[in-house]
């Protein structure tokens, strides 16, 4: 039921509730109600494991995780923003449809890292140092 002891306890009690919820959304409003089920459930778990994992796995304090949190939901509220307002996304086919997806992939994957660098540099600067790293092994494993 979880491969952690620290974290059997909740397994258990969301597979649980994920069949009880399951059901009773089941008979109230159809696949959508298991569905509602199951994402109750989910949720829950992912609440849980952020808390759990970032205080007692990670030796983090609670606010570092909530404060990233909530700078990353700024920063996605900043990246739809100009797609919300101002500029129409009607694709009209396959290729229009494959062109707007790449432009807004890039254009929230650049407010997202540019509000990370800007806000967590300490932390992008470690990601930095750990990718650089990976690559210096893979070309000398290639030498």
């Amino acid at each position: 039921a979880g491969k952690f002891r620290e974290i059997r306890s909740n397994n258990i009690m969301v597979a649980v509730s994920s069949v009880i919820l399951g059901c009773v959304g089941a008979y109230l409003w159809g696949l959508e109600g298991v569905l509602m089920g199951l994402t109750i459930a989910c949720v829950h778990k992912a609440a849980f494991l952020l808390y759990y994992g970032h205080r007692y796995i990670l030796k983090e304090l609670p606010w570092r995780l909530f404060s990233r949190i909530l700078r990353n939901g700024i920063l996605s509220i900043l990246a739809y923003l100009p797609f919300g307002l101002f500029i129409e996304v009607a694709p009209l086919g396959l290729w229009q449809w494959f062109s707007w997806s790449v432009s807004i992939f890039i254009w929230v994957g650049l407010v997202l890292t540019l509000g990370n660098v800007v806000f967590d540099w300490q932390t992008t600067r470690a990601i930095y140092t750990r990718m650089n790293m990976l690559f210096i092994s893979m070309r000398t494993n290639q030498l």
